[in-house]
């Protein structure tokens, strides 16, 4: 289903878009991985010709209290958005019969981003939706799932990380010529000091140096 969603803002009543279509034909899987719960399909059917390509960000992980906003269904009705920020990062695990167990990580060691929404909320059926990064419209995760809820708005909203993804295969279909490898150094002489990005001033926050001791390893992408 394409614009499924009010054709103004309006209350109490809702009319729908007058673009509201439904495109069969299925889709063909390219991609998925358990880790971020991530899948990837590529329809088979002829999209309405309004229909854009959503911008993505794979340079993660975003710093916490990141302003995001989530475009969903929640419980299957017409489109809505719920706005918020990263809260944290969780390291999830699937414990079987669609049960994850999720703990507190950090930026490098979580494979999910937990977003605490100040407006609106998710619901069943909002699973699967984008999470898009308010300042640039970036997509940078998908939603796992939660407890939050219209009785529970400040509950869990955990969406896998689409940088994880992306490396781990979606670039294969979304940037084939992204050549860009991950390698490991480690500092053999003595002293110590800082590795750094280059070109200097790229705003990509702890990610761009880090300390490089002496016997140290750092990793660059």
């Amino acid at each position: 289903q394409w614009f499924m969603q009010a054709q103004v803002c309006q209350a109490p009543s809702v009319t729908i878009d007058p673009r509201y279509t439904i495109v069969t034909g299925g889709a063909d899987l390219l991609f998925s991985a358990q880790t971020t719960d991530t899948s990837l399909l590529r329809l088979r059917g002829t999209l309405p010709i309004d229909v854009i390509y959503s911008g993505w960000d794979a340079t993660g992980p975003a710093a916490i209290s990141t302003p995001v906003a989530n475009i969903h269904h929640p419980s299957g009705d017409i489109k809505k958005i719920s706005l918020g920020s990263i809260s944290s990062y969780q390291n999830c695990s699937d414990e079987g019969a669609g049960y994850f167990q999720c703990l507190t990580a950090t930026g490098t060691t979580g494979n999910y981003i937990d977003v605490t929404l100040n407006s609106g909320t998710t619901e069943p059926g909002s699973s699967g939706s984008g999470l898009i990064r308010s300042i640039d419209g970036a997509l940078i995760g998908q939603l796992l799932g939660g407890n939050a809820s219209c009785s529970n708005p400040s509950g869990l909203n955990i969406y896998g990380r689409f940088d994880l993804a992306y490396y781990a295969g979606l670039k294969t279909w979304l940037w084939p010529s992204d050549t860009r490898k991950t390698v490991t150094v480690t500092r053999l002489g003595t002293g110590s000091g800082t590795i750094t990005s280059s070109p200097a001033g790229i705003d990509c926050g702890s990610v761009c140096s880090a300390p490089f001791d002496q016997n140290s390893t750092v990793t660059l992408t």
